[in-house]
């Protein structure tokens, strides 16, 4: 049977919106703007009408649930409820670290690097000289995130030195938008020939999200009628809200 999705992502300033048709991603469109959440009911009308759909077609919602910046999740998750609240579909939560590691886990893997075993590392911006952070295993030979170590936020020159103690011996790959602002940190601490930055993934992609997200819908795991998001700095992973 096929379903139809929006996917969001604005877990910053800037809003991206795709349609994609059970785990694929058919069509997207970015809003670059500072007040990007507010067009998020018009552009998403006018993606779906380029695809001769509707509101009321759609099968559900999937979404980067956070971290990220405060007023942008408030926003997006505000009216995301609104829509399925009003439309009457589940919204199905993802954790934007966890997404953003199998994008780079992917990227990695389409580059035929030679290492066997290495870990993932995720840094999104928490402001004020801190990272929100995922810390993960990769066994390469089986392709896949085998375990998350850790995930949080810190003060981002602590968190990089304790990365450095903990993890001397190991290739590490870095991804997300917070490496933009410590990428002199992270080649003071780190050998060169140990570290690769990708800064160029900054945020989990649409792509990536309409996988997991259409994985999770028809698993019934994670659907909501109401999500909260996922800040890091309030109790660590504040769970969404459960539909009951």
């Amino acid at each position: 049977m096929t379903s139809h999705f929006l996917v969001l992502q604005c877990s910053y300033k800037n809003l991206s919106i795709g349609i994609s048709c059970n785990e694929k991603l058919i069509d997207s469109v970015q809003e670059v703007s500072k007040t990007a959440s507010s067009t998020l009911v018009p552009l998403a009308q006018s993606i779906l009408k380029k695809n001769n759909l509707t509101l009321e077609a759609l099968s559900g919602i999937i979404i980067d649930q956070g971290p990220g910046a405060f007023s942008s999740l408030r926003v997006l998750l505000s009216t995301v409820n609104a829509l399925g609240f009003a439309l009457k579909i589940p919204l199905v939560g993802l954790d934007g670290l966890d997404e953003l590691a199998k994008a780079t886990l992917s990227h990695i893997l389409s580059e035929n690097h030679s290492h066997r075993s290495f870990i993932i590392i995720c840094l999104l911006n928490a402001y004020n000289a801190e990272s929100y952070y995922g810390i993960y295993e990769i066994n390469f030979d089986a392709k896949e995130i085998i375990t998350k170590k850790s995930a949080g936020y810190k003060k981002t020159a602590l968190l990089l030195d304790e990365i450095a103690k903990k993890y001397p011996n190991i290739k590490i790959y870095f991804s997300g938008n917070g490496i933009v602002l410590c990428t002199d940190q992270i080649n003071s601490a780190f050998n060169s020939n140990q570290v690769e930055l990708f800064p160029q993934i900054e945020l989990a992609p649409l792509e990536i999200l309409s996988k997991s997200g259409f994985l999770l819908f028809c698993s019934t795991q994670n659907q909501s009628s109401k999500l909260t998001p996922l800040y890091l700095k309030e109790n660590m992973y504040t769970p969404s809200s459960k539909s009951s």
